[in-house]
């Protein structure tokens, strides 16, 4: 005779296992689903992008990141950097890089390097990435301290969306490397110039508007005014004119900034033209 009540118990316990293996599946699956690298969109990675032409820094040394490009096609990277001011004090110096996505290192090559420049070329990245790292590691020696030894490193991160896409990554001698490292020289400093410009638009819209504001205060009639508020419109005045004056000087020192990087590039465009 079948024992009614074990039967119902051994129901019972398949029927739990069934709940905790389905449990258990619609789990891993949302899992899966909600942190798969296939899934995750790039715009979920949190770093720091590193913007084009704006000084960066490794201990004392600090450099220009030029350029920074992508082919998917060719899954490679083409990076371009100049040192703009060097540590002196350290000697023996060796600089190093490194490069790799969230979970796997890259190959990097140095197409070509001079005491002011490096190219660098990423490949076999993969067909999905989110965001690169490009590490910079400089050591060498401090010829203030006997055999003291100085290393240090910066990490550069670019994403798949902030990345500039190219079909193809072109490539150079090292006459034409020269000429590249040049051109984006004048390029930077005419990105200063712009600036510079901007900033004088800038303070002449700044001195209209303090101007207006003085004939206001200068029309108002001073015999109608308390002795306290008179003092106040003075003071006003005053501080507009200083005001002026200071905007009027910087704008004679931007002209002059912007006349000398001119002269610099007029001094560099030599080296920008074929032989």
């Amino acid at each position: 005779m079948i024992n009614k009540k074990a039967k119902s118990k051994d129901i019972k316990k398949i029927s739990s296992k069934k709940i905790v293996s389905s449990f258990v599946v619609i789990f891993m699956g949302y899992v899966f689903f909600f942190t798969s690298r296939a899934w995750m969109p790039p715009s979920n990675v949190d770093v720091e992008i590193t913007e084009l032409n704006v000084p960066q820094s490794v201990g004392e040394d600090t450099f220009l990141v030029y350029e920074w490009v992508y082919s998917k096609e060719e899954k490679t990277m083409f990076i371009a950097l100049a040192f703009v001011n060097q540590d002196v004090n350290i000697v023996q110096k060796e600089i190093t890089f490194n490069a790799f996505t969230l979970d796997k290192t890259l190959v990097l090559d140095v197409l070509k390097s001079t005491d002011k420049y490096y190219f660098l070329k990423i490949s076999e990245v993969p067909k999905k990435w989110d965001a690169v790292a490009l590490e910079i590691s400089i050591s060498g020696k401090n010829v203030f301290q006997t055999n003291s030894e100085v290393s240090n490193s910066r990490r550069l991160y670019n994403t798949y969306n902030n990345i500039k896409k190219v079909d193809t990554i072109l490539s150079y001698d090292d006459n034409e490397y020269e000429k590249l490292y040049y051109t984006y020289q004048i390029n930077f400093l005419g990105q200063e110039i712009d600036e510079l410009i901007k900033k004088n638009e800038e303070n002449y819209k700044a001195i209209e508007e303090y101007k207006a504001t003085k004939d206001l205060l200068v029309k108002e009639n001073s015999d109608l005014l308390l002795e306290e508020e008179e003092n106040e419109r003075q003071t006003k005045i005053s501080t507009l004119d200083t005001s002026i004056k200071n905007l009027e000087t910087s704008i004679t020192n931007n002209d002059s900034k912007v006349a000398t990087l001119n002269e610099k590039i007029e001094s560099l465009q030599k080296y920008t033209k074929d032989d």
